[in-house]
């Protein structure tokens, strides 16, 4: 689960002015919760408008991320949203994937490596669910032991295509565009707070 934390002084000082006003303040910090969500459910929606680099089956998996992307507890002092997908983490912060220990049983492919699609048809599918999409059998070209290709050859057996390269581990870059910016988290739960406020004293007349 990721947890934002606004940390502009000036963006904190301000909320905790408005806080001071508010003469019901859950409701105000519902109202910043909400659209700080909205915000983040907008900013998913719009990265999974962006095709995959080998092209092929779109995995939707910034779809997935929004979808995730709920409100949680909502206090007279904070709110939370909850960024539930545990996938978003490696994309924010970066980090080095390995792969578990064994030898599949459908495959043979030893689970030390990780089955990176190079092939639109391999792209968001595992070897053996490429198998019986296809109706292929892949084999393995080893290099050293958990890396090399998989491949398969074509019903005439005159091509041999590759549609994963195997690695015992692989480094995720951090994706600076995984979140929106800070500071337009911070502003949108201010303007967020500050609408509630002008409406709340609309409402009951206050100057």
């Amino acid at each position: 689960m990721i947890l934002l934390r606004i940390d502009s002084q000036q963006v904190t000082s301000r909320l905790e002015q408005l806080h001071r006003l508010a003469a019901r303040p859950r409701p105000m910090v519902q109202a910043a919760t909400r659209a700080t969500r909205t915000l983040l459910q907008r900013h998913f929606r719009e990265k999974d408008k962006t095709p995959n680099k080998l092209g092929g089956r779109r995995t939707h998996f910034w779809l997935d991320i929004m979808r995730s992307t709920q409100m949680g507890e909502v206090t007279d002092n904070y709110g939370i949203v909850k960024i539930g997908d545990t996938r978003l983490s490696l994309h924010v912060r970066g980090g080095r994937v390995t792969a578990g220990k064994g030898i599949s049983s459908k495959t043979g492919v030893p689970t030390r490596a990780l089955s990176i699609p190079v092939a639109p048809e391999a792209h968001g599918r595992r070897p053996a669910a490429l198998e019986a999409t296809l109706g292929i059998k892949l084999f393995m070209v080893p290099k050293d032991f958990g890396t090399g290709l998989l491949a398969a050859a074509s019903k005439d057996g005159s091509n041999i295509k590759v549609y994963y390269i195997l690695r015992r581990s692989v480094q995720i870059p951090r994706d600076p565009t995984a979140l929106p910016p800070g500071d337009h988290l911070a502003r949108t739960a201010v303007a967020a707070a500050e609408a509630h406020l002008r409406a709340y004293a609309q409402q009951h007349q206050i100057v």
